[in-house]
């Protein structure tokens, strides 16, 4: 039995023993002298200039190349196909002599696309899946060094808005936490080795929201961090009730961070929100300084390309993202094409950083799906039954009434009934039991008028009433 399972059946108590046994162990991998170093160096990084950027990038683009070229199957084919050397990539714009990566191809070549030193070593290589957005998850790997390399990054963005690591923190993220037909609080568990209260996103309604709010005041927290759209349904309760719960930062991320929102959580907590942007696949993670002006690229943590749909340079005009590690050597993603589209900002940042910025994201925007008690389920919650199910080429959720949702479905080859148990299963443990699901299979699923796919569609009038309040 795995721990979630474990976790999953356990009595309120044995959960928390659970959670912080896991969270200890995590401590251990992420927090060491590796974190430190790593830390103390991105300290010093963000202050570089354009042109030490640029050789930054160029350097460690070579140094990924060579391994690519000699540990990884996939790009040593590819290689010897073109007829290119790993000395033939030089520079970031060298990049363009290589195809771009897309889903499809991670999903055809996934382990050979793994490092043959880093999968010889099982214990330096982790797996999970992708949040699937768009329908189609993936499953990916990081090595150890990857994985500490994110927590440091993930923690300056943090020291950017004033947040050091151990003080108190509330996540209201789409982790099941406690039951889901649970009815008496506690909604949540206490993380005592990070100092995090974890909360279920899935209680969050009118009749619960007074006791989450004395939790969280005699939690004392420093910062927030959830999806956009619950910390939303949370902080129009805050005001609606005239109560207030002051902390320094609000972090957020997944969603697109609309307007309304960011002035109603800003409302409610008595601060400016961080809104950042990162993928399970590891190769972009973008965040906000205090100036909140676009998010920054990360540029140690991977190259940002800006495409047209020709595959030219979008200069000025939004684009696809293409994005390139340059930190996970044992699953390496070179030019790996985002869904998301955006724009770069030319000018220089207020902060005094160099690094480049973009606009954030706006076509992960996804209407919400509310349960039959009217409890808003975030999209992003909704990723996650179909995380570790590889055998489906592309999903769409679609709320038919109060009390219905469908889920069309195009099969990949091995799709069987277990794969369908599975997915209703950990799908209703999210809506809840009294919530009719049901699935339908289609050859394609078509995409709207300006070539999105909405991977969640609402045909109820509730999303008016909840997301224009």
């Amino acid at each position: 039995m795995d721990l979630k399972r474990l976790y999953s059946l356990a009595p309120h108590g044995l959960k928390s023993v659970l959670l912080n046994a896991y969270s200890a162990a995590l401590y251990l991998e992420r927090y060491g002298k590796s974190f430190r170093n790593i830390s103390e160096q991105l300290e010093s990084t963000q202050w570089y200039s354009a042109d030490e950027i640029k050789k930054y990038q160029d350097s460690k683009l070579r140094e990924l190349v060579q391994h690519a070229y000699k540990n990884v199957p996939y790009y040593h084919q590819m290689f010897n196909d073109l007829g290119l050397r790993a000395a033939d990539i030089r520079t970031v714009n060298d990049l363009k002599k290589l195809p771009v990566l897309t889903k499809a191809d991670i999903k055809t070549n996934s382990s050979l696309l793994l490092s043959r030193v880093h999968n010889a070593n099982s214990r330096g290589m982790k797996f999970g899946g992708t949040s699937g957005t768009t329908g189609s998850p993936l499953r990916v790997g990081w090595s150890r060094h990857m994985r500490i390399f994110n927590n440091a990054i993930d923690w300056r963005q943090k020291r950017w808005a004033g947040i050091e690591p151990g003080e108190p923190i509330v996540m209201l993220l789409g982790q099941p936490i406690v039951q889901l037909d649970k009815t008496k609080p506690p909604f949540w568990q206490q993380d005592y080795v990070q100092n995090f209260l974890w909360m279920s996103a899935f209680h969050l309604h009118a009749d619960y929201m007074p006791m989450y709010v004395e939790k969280i005041l005699s939690f004392r927290p420093s910062a927030v961090e959830g999806y956009p759209s619950t910390l939303f349904e949370f902080a129009k309760f805050l005001i609606r009730t005239g109560k207030k719960i002051q902390v320094k930062a609000v972090f957020c991320s997944s969603e697109p961070l609309h307007k309304h929102y960011r002035e109603t959580i800003e409302q409610a907590f008595g601060c400016k929100v961080f809104d950042f942007y990162g993928l399970a696949e590891r190769t972009i993670f973008a965040t906000q300084c205090r100036e909140h002006a676009g998010q920054h690229l990360n540029f140690e943590y991977g190259i940002s390309e800006l495409l047209d749909e020709e595959g030219n340079d979008a200069l000025g005009q939004e684009g696809v993202l293409v994005t390139t590690s340059l930190e996970n050597f044992g699953m390496p993603l070179i030019r790996y094409q985002v869904s998301d589209r955006t724009m770069l900002i030319d000018e220089p940042c207020a902060c005094g950083r160099a690094m480049p910025r973009m606009r954030e994201v706006v076509s992960k925007y996804e209407d919400m799906i509310y349960r039959v008690d009217g409890t808003a389920i975030s999209p992003s919650i909704l990723t996650h039954p179909f995380k570790l199910i590889e055998s489906i080429n592309q999903s769409q959720i679609v709320q038919l009434d109060a009390h219905s949702i469908l889920i069309k479905i195009v099969k990949a080859d091995g799709y069987n009934k277990n794969d369908e148990r599975q997915l209703l299963a950990a799908f209703r443990a999210r809506v809840g039991e009294d919530m009719q699901v049901s699935v339908q299979f289609f050859d394609h699923l078509p995409r709207d008028s300006s070539g999105k796919f909405r991977w969640v569609i609402n045909q109820t009038t509730k999303k008016t009433k909840h997301l224009h309040h």
